[in-house]
């Protein structure tokens, strides 16, 4: 769809035709968006099904993730993963902004294995050759799992990675929550494997962690897959032991005594609360 609005404002997405992903297809785009429009909402509040990366390159905008409200200045990106309840807004006069939203039940680990995760990340400009590309296929008919579109969502995260690790304020930091979203669904990942993985000295990185996210790396770890643990839970009809191990917590016992901590419910209670 391209609509526009006088000589300033314009609205560019391209959608899938398709409402779901085919079977057997692991990731594949929703829409490729560009567009400058004024005040007012530029997402409405959804329920995520999806992974979402928004680039503001003009403007001021203002994005809320589960309750969450937080501004996405200029050369940032804000990303999303399903299971989010997420809206976008416009506050300034006028903005500008392009982003491309995919799915599939591999969409999160090829957001991970890029590099990146849910939040919002200075990285300058957008890979803007690569999402006309992907824009132009799509408005092409081909299909959304097409390989050369995947490759180009595949360039598409590679850059905006690159461009992350490059514009961090903190690198140590950076490179100590890349790896807790990588591999926090593996048992293995604990705080020496993180301290390993960021080169430094585990008191320092302790240090820098809590400064930065206020919380120590293994209450972010365990948080994060207490999070994933709450989505499976409503989502799936697994049994509770396999939900712990699915997120990296192989003890049943502890697993449950983790979920209550954070939750005030347990798993169970938590299902029935939720249903």
């Amino acid at each position: 769809m391209d609509s526009e609005a006088g000589a300033s404002f314009f609205r560019r997405e391209v959608i899938r035709q398709q409402p779901s992903v085919p079977p057997g297809v692991g990731c594949a785009l929703i829409c490729v968006g560009h567009v400058r429009i004024g005040r007012g909402l530029l997402i409405p509040e959804v329920n995520t099904h999806f992974v979402s990366m928004l680039w503001c390159l003009a403007g001021q905008i203002t994005c809320s993730a589960d309750g969450h409200v937080a501004p996405l200045p200029t050369g940032c990106v804000s990303i999303v993963t399903p299971g989010t309840r997420y809206a976008a807004e416009i506050i300034s006069e006028t903005a500008e902004a392009r982003f491309i939203v995919f799915d599939g039940p591999e969409c999160e680990c090829a957001l991970a294995g890029s590099g990146l995760w849910p939040g919002t990340f200075k990285v300058g400009a957008p890979p803007e050759l690569w999402l006309d590309r992907l824009a132009a296929r799509m408005a092409e008919t081909a299909p959304a799992h097409n390989p050369l579109s995947i490759l180009g969502l595949l360039e598409v995260l590679s850059h905006t990675a690159d461009m992350a690790v490059r514009m961090a304020p903190d690198k140590l930091i950076f490179s100590a929550l890349q790896h807790i979203h990588r591999h926090w669904a593996e048992p293995q990942c604990t705080v020496d494997t993180i301290v390993r993985a960021s080169g430094a000295n585990r008191s320092t990185l302790a240090r820098h962690f809590k400064m930065a996210t206020g919380q120590s790396m293994l209450a972010y770890l365990t948080g994060l897959r207490i999070r994933k643990a709450e989505r499976l839970l409503t989502t799936t009809a697994a049994q509770v032991a396999s939900i712990g191990t699915e997120v990296g917590i192989k003890d049943p016992a502890y697993f449950c005594r983790c979920f209550k901590h954070l939750t005030g419910l347990s798993p169970r209670e938590f299902r029935g609360h939720t249903a």
